[in-house]
């Protein structure tokens, strides 16, 4: 298959699950992320996606930052400051309770400090763009509820990155991918946000904006988190994933 015909594939079963996620009341997100576990399934994967893997990883990061750059576009500057103190404080709460619980119970189940330390670190990340993609929906992203939701995940994520960086750089010595998709997908809403007071009175243009990057590449970033999934990892150790799972629904 080439690599032309996958990326139209992916747009076709993109569309064909949002539209079908409307019908019966699901996130478009929770279709998107389905399409992507099909075809991460060995079959599938060797004979639709096959060499073209990484290219699609590269399209979903991308579709990560087209996806932070809508909701900056969508969201309102005035808002946003006006609910920076219950922002913050959600976010404070957000990244250090997880931090602080997912490391003393994955220590108490007989694990090092550093692997504690990691899973506490990966508890406090909030799943900032997940969150964009509902409010988006839901229409709510420009209103009090969503300034305090979209302000405190980027003040999760900037506390989150810099601890995971912190542990990054203990570990391995070296930079991620990874932190700098987190950087860019809060600069990129950023320059949403800054853009949106040029370009939001042209109506047409916006329109084609926003549809441009729903339709076209904000699905990647969701279907390649779907093949990324590996189905075997819940059953490795099945009983530190549910103690996971608990530590996370608590904490957050």
């Amino acid at each position: 298959m080439t690599l032309l015909v996958l990326i139209i594939l992916v747009l076709v079963l993109a569309a064909f699950s949002m539209k079908l996620s409307k019908r019966i009341k699901v996130p478009s997100v929770v279709a998107l992320i389905v399409v992507g576990l099909v075809l991460g399934q060995p079959p599938f994967k060797s004979f639709f996606i096959g060499e073209y893997d990484q290219v699609v990883f590269l399209l979903g990061d991308i579709g990560l930052l087209a996806l932070m750059f809508l909701a900056g576009f969508e969201s309102s500057w005035q808002r946003l400051y006006q609910e920076k103190k219950d922002a913050a404080l959600i976010a404070v709460f957000g990244v250090f309770f997880p931090l602080i619980l997912g490391t003393l119970v994955i220590l108490l189940s007989g694990y090092p400090l550093s692997i504690a330390i990691v899973v506490g670190v990966c508890l406090s990340i909030s799943a900032e763009a997940t969150r964009a993609k509902v409010l988006l929906e839901l229409k709510q992203i420009n209103t009090r509820l969503g300034a305090v939701l979209m302000g405190s995940g980027l003040i999760d994520d900037m506390l989150g990155l810099s601890l995971f960086v912190l542990i990054t750089f203990l570990i391995k010595g070296t930079a991620t991918k990874e932190q700098f998709l987190v950087i860019g997908s809060i600069i990129t809403f950023f320059l949403g946000l800054w853009l949106k007071q040029y370009i939001s009175r042209h109506q047409v243009l916006t329109l084609m904006l926003e549809k441009g990057l729903n339709t076209l590449i904000i699905p990647f970033f969701f279907v390649a988190i779907g093949i990324h999934f590996n189905f075997n990892t819940l059953i490795v150790h099945p009983y530190l994933l549910i103690t996971i799972f608990l530590v996370g629904v608590i904490s957050k």
